[in-house]
């Protein structure tokens, strides 16, 4: 099963119990979606970000999946949500970007340091042990302590299913949004 279909999986087995609707853009449409939209070449966003043409090229295809810092980078850099980027919402909402290009001392920490707190804390906010949130997410319990001590980084895949099964954006997570998601 790709990606995508596991995504789509995902948001279908959890729209009815928690209101998430996944959309059929992936990843890597998005993504070329969001540089189409700013009026963008490769050349100009590889330029911009410090980035090779052919890495730009291989994200918009989903040859390779970025970390969570790049998924930050585009994020602000487009000035659109990680949450869009990933299929959570419908509409490309647009943040307010602290610059064209990604600064770190905006946000304080890396986005891997700040998802390692910020997952642990949504973990505790709904009482869960981590095996009982690998249970629910069907990610295995020493992944998610790895994540919470900041030695591994979630896919794109895992991110999106912990954003849906925790009820917080993946914005949040990184250390976009300031508060939670309420909705």
């Amino acid at each position: 099963m790709d990606f995508q279909k596991i995504l789509l999986n995902i948001a279908q087995n959890a729209q009815n119990k928690k209101g998430y609707i996944m959309y059929k853009e992936s990843f890597p449409s998005r993504l070329k979606m969001a540089r189409k939209q700013t009026g963008l070449t490769q050349r100009e966003v590889a330029k911009e970000l410090n980035l090779s043409i052919p890495n730009i090229s291989r994200y918009e295809t989903g040859a390779i999946e970025p970390n969570l810092e790049w998924l930050a980078k585009f994020a602000l850099f487009y000035g659109v949500t990680v949450d869009w980027l990933i299929s959570l919402e419908k509409h490309p909402n647009k943040i307010n970007p602290m610059e064209p290009v990604y600064k770190e001392q905006e946000i304080k920490k890396s986005p891997a340091a700040t998802f390692a707190l910020r997952i642990k804390k949504a973990r505790y906010d709904k009482k869960l042990s981590q095996s009982q949130l690998a249970k629910i997410t069907k990610i295995p319990p020493s992944t998610i302590a790895k994540y919470e001590i900041e030695q591994l980084e979630p896919t794109i895949e895992r991110l999106a299913i912990l954003a849906i099964e925790l009820e917080i954006s993946a914005d949040w997570l990184l250390g976009i949004d300031k508060q939670p998601d309420s909705s």
